[in-house]
């Protein structure tokens, strides 16, 4: 991979995670709403209980604007391997949490792990394309 394309590799994931963070922040109860209805037509799990407590949003909304500032700082600076650690720990954890919660609670967790992983594996084999 060039790193002409890394960098709109980078800077595309910035926008998006910028984006579906915003959502998150602002429309909580759209996001439960949305992986309610794509776990009944996957016939997944129970659904999940819509809140009002935001602790989940905060942290959500934090990590989300975070990953975004690393991608964008990737996009920057495409050779800072610290960054993209970071970002590979941040999808990585997102996705064995996920996990872990769809084994514990509700199998609907299970959407979360379907999104984060494949983007885990996708940034992994990217930063090793760039790394050589």
């Amino acid at each position: 991979m060039t790193l002409r394309k890394f960098k709109s590799f980078m800077l595309f994931w910035a926008i998006c995670f910028l984006v579906v963070g915003a959502y998150f922040v602002f429309l909580p109860n759209q996001v439960i709403d949305t992986l309610n209805h794509a776990a009944r037509f996957l016939k997944m799990g129970g659904p999940i209980s819509l809140t009002q407590d935001y602790l989940w949003l905060s942290l959500a909304g934090s990590m989300m604007m975070t990953i975004s500032y690393l991608s964008y700082a990737l996009f920057q600076d495409p050779k800072n391997h610290h960054l993209m650690n970071a970002l590979l720990v941040s999808k990585c954890m997102s996705s064995c949490f996920f996990s872990f919660f769809a084994l514990k609670i509700n199998s609907t967790y299970w959407l979360g792990t379907l999104v984060d992983f494949p983007i885990f594996i996708l940034f992994l084999w990217t930063f090793r394309k760039i790394r050589t």
